[in-house]
């Protein structure tokens, strides 16, 4: 569609030229001591029709309905000819300073083309114009220009340039000429205040905004929630936008809210562009309130992103993430599967953790970047546990060396936690593109610890910065810049993952062959486990006919219950507490009249346990100074929760702290004490059959000798 540059521009300069070519003979005389206005409606239109003007304000009324007025259209007025009137008609007479390339007089019926010719920028530089007025609001009406008799000298041919219009004009009108005064449609009358409605066509194009989320190192998808503001540079100011150049509102005031993944802002004139994110979608994702993400729309309505032709900016928001496990007792450390949220220990092991966090990819621009773990007083480091640590920096799944990071944990036994602060070395990071970072490390299970309940609880948290707000200065027109200390200057967020360690009781309950147990009725039994991967065995077992390398636990005896108990309650100190996995108790010594046991006693524990555990965040203002604003805000979701299982199928849910074996002992085969009544009758019963043995034999002799 061909767009119109000018509605009245040539229609209007002919209609008015024309107008002085009219015969004179029935036109009043010109009141050449009456005064002369021109005023000017601007509008804005895309239309292919245009209407032929007359001079007078009822041409208004011929403007399309679609037309809109537009404010910040400059008009300059040049007086390039005087006028006088004879028998023929209007004379034009050229002003001197331009007869040289003009000519004494100007032809009224020049078109719109012959007006550029003649009057080109270098004809025009000889002269300067009379006045220069930019189209503005006037009496509730927009789009309006009014040059009066004083502001344009008197009566006399006028050229009328267009020198600058808003942004959204594709094209300025051509040049035209008005007669002030000219005469009225019917050529019987002199019109003194002259009416002009030129239009523009327009070019405003829409841009397409689109949010993406990343978490850890996955990929990006859409997400909802964001908020924006648009800016556009205005005489070298970055302003913010609540209105598009159809009178459209942008947002809320201004504040684009991402109710969907993508949204188009349109009608959109010519300028230099950004968006601004004042919100993140959701606390854990990271907002740069000092990135701007740009564009350009060209005069022809292209539009223009980081020099390529495109009408869509991307925005990527990155959560990091941050992950804990413990390795299953005698797992593999090479095994991915080995390594979980919880794990059974027995106290005095030494458990191994593994800590992962992503790192965002804009980290340079993050200020806060701490790992922080908290153990339960169950778990210590000893000076061989703080040896342990290990840090590894990874991009994608191969480890980096020479990050040139020296950074190290530092454990603080007072709080009982660790941290590794690379805020320090975000640059290193970011230039070597690292994407995740790995901390591996020990701590012991100690006599402290809790049995089964809660169990040890070990608690990672990761620091970072989430919003980041310029300084003062840093963008006057930025809309996240604070204004006072009482705003933020930075907001960080601490997200936390969680790994529990559990340990178990171990009871032993002795029966005397149905007596009742007392303080005279006891046994005592050793206590072995099996081997820890690398230990030396201390003694080996047959049980059921297989040996069985084990390390002794200690050495117990039965109460006046007839039981041993080993920290069968939640809480400690514990001396001792037990793995899932089988014990071996070999009885040492029993009440009299009982056989000890023949063989060493298994004692399996086998109490399994289903974790779910809170989600907990801490939201941290600071100000200029990097001192806390306020409080920082927790936020805990869901709910902590363990249930064991018995053995077997694990089909009847329990919550049991404690492994109970059943021991029997029983008599053995008691022989009558020495010099007892049965003893004397058994020795004379031989004695008497020894006798007669005797007799016998003896009397058998005598009758062989007869």
């Amino acid at each position: 569609m061909n767009k119109l540059k000018k509605v009245f521009a040539w229609i209007l300069a002919m209609t008015m030229a024309l107008s002085t070519l009219t015969a004179f003979a029935a036109e009043p005389t010109i009141n050449t001591d009456k005064q002369v206005s021109l005023t000017i409606y601007k509008y804005r239109y895309d239309g292919d029709e245009g209407v032929e003007g007359t001079g007078v304000i009822g041409d208004e009324s011929k403007v399309p309905a679609e037309a809109v007025l537009l404010n910040g259209a400059t008009f300059s007025v040049y007086k390039v000819a005087d006028i006088a009137q004879n028998e023929n008609g209007l004379v034009y007479t050229t002003v001197a300073a331009l007869r040289s390339d003009v000519g004494a007089n100007i032809n009224g019926g020049m078109s719109a083309a012959d007006i550029a010719t003649q009057f080109s920028d270098s004809v025009l530089s000889k002269i300067q114009p009379v006045a220069t007025k930019t189209t503005a609001t006037v009496n509730g009406k927009d789009g309006v220009a009014k040059f009066t008799n004083d502001d344009l000298g008197g009566q006399g041919l006028y050229l009328v340039v267009e020198t600058d219009a808003p942004d959204t004009v594709a094209s300025m009108v051509d040049p035209f000429l008005v007669s002030l005064p000219m005469t009225n449609a019917e050529g019987t009358d002199w019109i003194y205040d002259v009416y002009a409605f030129p239009k523009n066509t327009t070019a405003t194009s829409t841009i397409t905004l689109r949010k993406y989320g990343k978490t850890g190192n996955g990929n990006a998808v859409g997400v909802t929630g964001a908020k924006f503001v648009l800016q556009k540079k205005e005489n070298g100011v970055w302003t913010t936008q609540t209105k598009n150049d159809d009178g459209e509102d942008i947002g809320t005031n201004g504040v684009i809210t991402m109710s969907s993944t993508s949204v188009k802002i349109s009608g959109l004139a010519e300028g230099e562009y950004r968006f601004i994110e004042t919100g993140a979608p959701g606390n854990e994702y990271i907002m740069d309130g000092t990135a701007t993400y740009g564009f350009t729309v060209a005069a022809d309505g292209v539009v223009t992103v980081d020099g390529k032709k495109t009408a869509t900016v991307s925005v990527v928001n990155f959560k990091p993430e941050v992950e804990k496990k413990v390795l299953i007792k005698n797992g593999s450390t090479d095994k991915e599967s080995d390594w979980q949220d919880a794990a059974d220990y027995s106290v005095g092991d030494r458990v191994p953790f593994k800590v992962s966090s992503t790192v965002p990819e804009n980290i340079n621009d993050l200020k806060h970047y701490v790992l922080v773990d908290t153990m339960s007083a169950g778990l210590t480091m000893d000076s061989t546990d703080q040896a342990s640590f290990v840090v590894s920096y990874y991009v994608g799944t191969s480890k980096v060396t020479d990050t040139g990071i020296t950074t190290k944990p530092v454990y603080n036994a007072a709080k009982n936690q660790w941290t590794l602060d690379l805020s320090g070395d975000v640059e290193k990071l970011y230039n070597k593109g690292v994407s995740s970072v790995e901390v591996t490390f020990t701590a012991t299970l100690n006599a402290a610890s809790i049995t089964a309940g809660n169990g040890n609880p070990n608690t990672v948290g990761l620091e970072y910065t989430n919003k980041i707000y310029p300084k003062p200065g840093d963008d006057a027109q930025n809309p996240n810049t604070p204004e006072d200390d009482s705003k933020p200057y930075e907001e960080t967020i601490t997200i936390t993952d969680k790994v529990v360690v559990y340990t178990f009781g171990l009871e032993l309950v002795k029966t005397f062959n149905g007596a009742t147990p007392s303080g005279s009725i006891k046994a005592t039994f050793d206590l072995y486990r099996p081997l820890v991967a690398g230990e030396t065995k201390e003694n080996t077992l047959k049980v059921n006919g297989t040996s069985v390398d084990v390390k002794k636990v200690g050495t117990y005896t039965t109460d006046a219950n007839g039981k041993i108990s080993i920290n069968t309650t939640q809480s400690g100190a514990n001396d001792k507490a037990f793995s899932n996995e089988t014990y071996y108790f070999v009885e040492t010594a029993t009440a009299a009249g009982y056989n000890l046991l023949k063989e060493p006693v298994p004692a399996k524990i086998q109490l399994y346990y289903d974790q779910t555990f809170k989600t907990t965040t801490t939201e941290t203002k600071y100000d200029k100074n990097g001192n806390v604003i306020g409080t920082p805000i927790v936020t805990e979701s869901g709910t902590d929760k363990t249930t064991y299982y018995t053995d077997s199928a694990k089909t009847s849910a329990t919550t049991a702290t404690t492994t109970t074996v059943n021991v029997v002992n029983k008599k053995g085969f008691v022989l009558p004490t020495t010099g007892g009544a049965g003893t004397l009758v058994f020795t004379l019963v031989g004695i008497v059959l020894m006798a007669a043995a005797v007799i016998v034999f003896f009397g058998a002799r005598k009758r062989n000798h007869a």
